[in-house]
């Protein structure tokens, strides 16, 4: 994993191989990591560590990991 200046770990590997895995699963979907998206609720921006974004005809979908 990834290790900051001060040698704690980011984490930023780890978010590469779940967008991986995720890409290989759902080939025809976006996936987008450290990425930040407004909460359906509360209007605030929340920041996600791994998106997927797929389109079906009308629907749009989008999850989170």
């Amino acid at each position: 994993m990834s290790k900051q200046s001060n040698g704690k770990r980011t984490g930023r590997e780890f978010e590469a191989l779940i967008a991986w895995i995720q890409k290989c699963v759902h080939n025809r979907a976006k996936i987008e990591t450290n990425i930040r998206v407004r909460d359906i609720d509360t209007g605030k921006l929340r920041q996600i560590d791994v998106g997927l974004r797929l389109s079906d005809g009308p629907t749009d979908y989008f999850g989170n990991c």
